[in-house]
């Protein structure tokens, strides 16, 4: 009988986020990602993901927020973004309200810069 480890699931659950990741960044920015070979772009969703994490967003929907703030506001965003940093860094708060802050604020940002 196969018996599969932790290991092995971890890999493969990683394979199948950024797989459902890449379908969705290339589905929704097609011209952005176009140029990106699906290794690329597979690698840079969980190079974000290892970002989230030490965030303490491990959901799903929290690394998935996560990331796609990275791919609107730029890799290193939340290094950059002072307000962003503190939010992440506050251990006071919850994986879930951190992601919902997380995405006000992403898409209050994109909203001002489009004025």
């Amino acid at each position: 009988m196969l018996k599969i480890g932790a290991e092995q699931y971890a890999a493969i659950g990683e394979r199948s986020f950024a797989a459902r990741m890449d379908t969705l960044l290339r589905r929704h920015f097609p011209k952005e990602t176009a140029g990106l070979e699906r290794g690329a772009l597979d690698a840079e969703v969980l190079r974000q993901a290892v970002v989230a994490g030490r965030y303490g967003l491990q959901s799903e929907q929290g690394v998935a927020t996560f990331i796609l703030s990275a791919w609107l506001l730029g890799p290193g965003f939340d290094a950059r973004i002072p307000a962003i940093t503190e939010r992440l860094a506050d251990s006071q708060l919850a994986e879930a309200e951190k992601a919902a802050w997380l995405e006000a604020f992403s898409s209050a940002l994109l909203h001002a810069l489009s004025r």
